[in-house]
C-alpha cells in the first residue's frame, strides 16, 4: 500500500535523492528504492487500502509523527536539486506520484495481520 512504501521513504530519508552513485554496502536498500520508483510510475501504489497512522495510536511507536508527505517530497527534491545544479544526476528518481497522494482506508496497525501468506 501506498502508506507502507511512503513510509519506507521517510524512514531511509530524503538525502538517498542526493546520491549520485548507488553505493554497493546497501544493495538491497538501494534495490527497494528503486523498485518503489519503478512501481510508482508503471502501476502505482494502492492509496485507498490503508492510511497513514496518527502520532499516538494504538500500536504506534513512541515520538511517532505524522508523516507529512508535501514536507517530505520537498526534501526529496531540494537533495535531487543540489546534484543536478551541480551538473550531477541523482542516482535515484523520486516516487512523486506516491508522496503527493493521502491514503485512505483502516489504520496502518489495529486492522492488519502480518503472517507468511502477506498482509491480512
Amino acid at each position: 500500500p501506498n502508506a507502507v512504501a511512503a513510509a519506507f521513504i521517510n524512514q531511509h530519508g530524503p538525502t538517498l535523492y542526493g546520491e549520485t552513485e548507488k553505493p554497493t554496502h546497501s544493495a538491497y536498500l538501494y534495490n527497494a528504492v528503486e523498485i518503489v520508483f519503478q512501481r510508482d510510475g508503471a502501476e502505482d501504489f494502492p492509496s485507498d487500502t490503508m492510511r497513514d497512522p496518527e502520532p499516538d495510536e494504538p500500536g504506534s511507536y513512541s515520538g511517532f509523527g505524522k508523516l507529512k508527505r508535501a514536507a517530505l517530497l520537498e526534501k526529496c527534491e531540494t537533495a535531487a536539486r543540489v546534484q543536478l545544479n551541480m551538473g550531477k544526476n541523482p542516482a535515484f528518481s523520486i516516487p512523486r506520484n506516491l508522496l503527493s497522494k493521502t491514503p485512505t482506508g483502516p489504520s496502518l496497525r489495529s486492522e492488519y495481520s502480518v503472517d507468511d501468506g502477506g498482509i491480512n
